[in-house]
């Protein structure tokens, strides 16, 4: 990891936000690139020359308001740096121009940025944590990785990191991402989703089955599946280990989660990408949404 971009709108929301950017930047060495949108148009409007008379008053009293505006976001953004500047790691700080959904996954590909942070504004309510509408847009458009920022972040990174993985290719780049980016001695455990009973099952025939002998059966197939995906870690100070949820995606891997006190849950994005969009898959998106801890959705090389 080289380049990460943190979205700010320098609200306390996104100023937790860079400090996981910081503690990420400070685990893997990258440089972090602290982004403010503005959404504050050209102070001189194009059309002034052509408008009447009686409306320029209207105009600078806007241009003027709208300069200030500026000034204000880039002394405010200066110092929000400052306050991060001599942590150990390379931070920068710029002002983009346009709505945030837009502007910040542009300068991240710009900036070849391997990862764009941004914070929850959402309320944690009733099995659910929901995001602010502009980083919910982020989250499922975002053409690179995108971590999702709750609370404030630990020094070292996170300690206690759960990866939602089916074994499939699309999960494959979660658990490197967690890898890169858990805490030196983090837990990082591995978590599967699987119901034991089929919903589309003649009930005479799902009485005559052992549920017991399916489970032990299946629960020993994924053990070996997550042994072989660890066999190569890249990592040996991490303490490793697999569960088996008996619960439907995604509400194992949340709930596991916040049993364990998870720091971090990291999930791959089954999505494809459209027209000017990365469409998440139902269960990356109902984690993003509702998981209480942050959330990491990873996909591979996509910034490149």
């Amino acid at each position: 990891m080289r380049t990460i971009v943190v979205g700010v709108d320098l609200s306390p929301a996104s100023e937790a936000a860079v400090g996981h950017a910081v503690a990420l930047g400070r685990r893997t060495g990258a440089t972090v690139v602290v982004a403010l949108a503005s959404t504050a148009p050209d102070p001189t409007p194009s059309s002034l020359a052509d408008a009447d008379r009686a409306m320029w008053p209207v105009f600078e009293v806007y241009a003027a308001r709208a300069h200030q505006l500026r000034v204000d976001d880039r002394r405010d953004l200066a110092a929000l740096t400052a306050r991060w500047a001599d942590r150990g790691v390379a931070v920068e700080s710029i002002v983009v121009e346009g709505r945030p959904e837009e502007a910040l996954p542009t300068l991240a590909q710009q900036r070849s940025a391997d990862l764009l942070v941004v914070g929850s504004h959402g309320r944690t309510g009733l099995r659910r944590a929901l995001l602010g509408s502009v980083a919910e847009r982020i989250v499922r458009f975002a053409p690179m990785s995108v971590y999702v920022a709750r609370g404030h972040a630990a020094e070292a990174g996170p300690a206690r990191v759960v990866v939602a993985t089916d074994f499939t290719e699309a999960a494959a780049p979660a658990l490197t991402a967690a890898f890169e980016v858990a805490a030196p001695g983090a837990s990082l455990e591995l978590v599967t989703c699987w119901r034991s009973t089929p919903t589309m099952v003649d009930p005479e025939l799902v009485m005559a089955i052992d549920e017991a002998a399916i489970r032990r059966d299946v629960e020993a197939d994924f053990q070996a599946r997550a042994a072989a995906a660890l066999e190569d870690a890249p990592r040996t100070d991490l303490t490793t280990s697999f569960h088996l949820a008996p619960q439907d995606p995604p509400w194992g891997v949340i709930d596991r989660a916040a049993s364990q006190h998870a720091d971090l849950v990291v999930i791959g994005s089954h999505g494809r990408r459209g027209l000017k969009r990365w469409v998440l898959g139902s269960v990356a998106e109902a984690t993003v949404r509702h998981a209480t801890c942050s959330v990491l959705v990873a996909r591979e090389n996509a910034a490149r």
